[in-house]
């Protein structure tokens, strides 16, 4: 009997010690991740506010996130080492949030694909931080890890990763972070077995030290984004929302004339032909669809070389009272001016009169309307849709040929 026990208990302590690695591993498990926000950002707000708090309550200690801020010197040298080790495009928009190996750029991508990656990252016993080594170094400096370092392992899945798969083409969305010289400009995905040339980033380029070199990264998500006040919006992209400033003094310069005519006499001789009404009608519908279809949709706009589209279709400014899409709302708008550009055109003498008034005074609520939302864009979300100026510009004009056919009738 002496002997039996004997025997079985190297077997049991031998058990013991291969089992007990296993399920503390088990209970240790963490998907560590970065978000890569700015302050002054609303989809960043949106990630931070609605989003990430509920996954946070769910698994408690076993998901942990590094906010860094990307308007703070040292959160933009991070974003921008990320930039380049992962070989995105640039410029890259926030919200973006880092799990190993994946990257979530926008306030849609991250809550569809974050609860997902999580439980994989769960079951597969955790996610480790980023392997990109600034944000490495910046960890250990704000006491979040320690001396942790980049392995080979790290590095061979990040190449991995990247090999996999095309280069990723960001949202369009602001605020943006070019990664200077150094982003990586071609098509061909990025990857690299050369090992120690990644781990020797670390050294090459360090965290530059702003003050306390930490303040950039929190393991607390901010609960309330910073406004910008109108110039700081304006600076975000002077381009984009230069080009708005103008089409804003357009719409104001149509105002003007429209009511000016409105109340004076004599009023211009040449009205302005009454065809231009149904097709402008036709483009601004056109217009006001595609914005529909973004907004209820969720998806990337087409946008032009001017502009950030999708940071204004993303904003809380892109729905009515936060329910009725903008885009929707112009529908209504053209297809009740065009309705009542018919009843002037084929409807009864007697009510004629009537409609040319409600036509002029619909297309002013319209550009007025208009108006307002333009100015929305360089002073306070800080980001210019194209197709929104396309939509100002149609409206503008079409007050602008109202208030001419409507003072060409009444001179007839």
């Amino acid at each position: 009997m002496r002997r039996t026990l004997s025997g079985l208990l190297p077997a049991i302590v031998l058990s013991l010690l291969l089992l007990r690695p296993a399920s503390t591993e088990a209970q240790q498990a963490t998907v560590h991740a970065v978000l890569f926000y700015s302050p002054t950002c609303p989809h960043c707000h949106k990630v931070m506010t609605e989003d990430l708090p509920p996954l946070v309550e769910k698994y408690g200690d076993r998901l942990s996130i590094a906010a860094v801020d990307i308007t703070d010197p040292v959160g933009e040298h991070l974003f921008r080492a990320t930039i380049d080790y992962f070989g995105l495009e640039s410029p890259v928009g926030v919200p973006t949030l880092v799990v190993g190996s994946d990257v979530l750029v926008g306030d849609m991508e991250i809550p569809a694909r974050l609860p997902g990656l999580i439980e994989d990252g769960l079951s597969s016993g955790g996610v480790p931080w980023p392997a990109v080594p600034a944000i490495r170094q910046a960890l250990v400096r704000a006491g979040v890890t320690r001396g942790d370092t980049v392995t080979s392992a790290d590095v061979e899945d990040t190449a991995a990763a990247r090999a996999s798969s095309p280069k990723r083409i960001v949202p369009d969305s602001a605020p943006r972070v070019a990664s200077g010289a150094s982003a990586v400009a071609s098509d061909t995905p990025v990857a690299t077995s050369d090992t120690s040339a990644v781990l020797a980033d670390s050294a090459a380029a360090p965290v530059p030290r702003a003050g306390a070199d930490t303040g950039a990264v929190s393991m607390t998500l901010p609960a309330e984004p910073r406004r910008l006040g109108p110039l700081e919006a304006f600076a975000m992209d002077p381009i984009g929302n230069g080009a708005a400033v103008v089409v804003l003094l357009g719409l104001l310069a149509a105002l003007f004339i429209s009511v000016r005519a409105a109340v004076q006499r004599p009023l211009p001789s040449r009205p302005l032909p009454g065809w231009l009404f149904p097709v402008l009608a036709a483009v601004g519908m056109g217009v006001a669809s595609y914005l529909a279809f973004i907004e209820v949709t969720g998806r990337e706009a087409v946008c032009g070389p001017v502009g950030h589209c999708n940071a204004v279709q993303q904003s809380s400014y892109a729905f009515l009272f936060g329910v009725l899409p903008v885009g929707m709302l112009g529908q209504i708008g053209y297809l009740t001016l065009f309705a009542t550009w018919m009843g002037v055109e084929l409807g009864p003498s007697a009510f004629r009169p009537l409609l040319r008034r409600f036509l002029w005074g619909t297309a002013l609520v319209g550009t007025l309307f208009s108006a307002y939302l333009t100015f929305l864009e360089p002073f306070v979300i800080g980001a210019t849709c194209a197709w929104c100026l396309t939509s100002s510009i149609v409206m503008a004009l079409m007050l602008l040929v109202s208030t001419s056919t409507a003072h060409s009738t009444t001179e007839a």
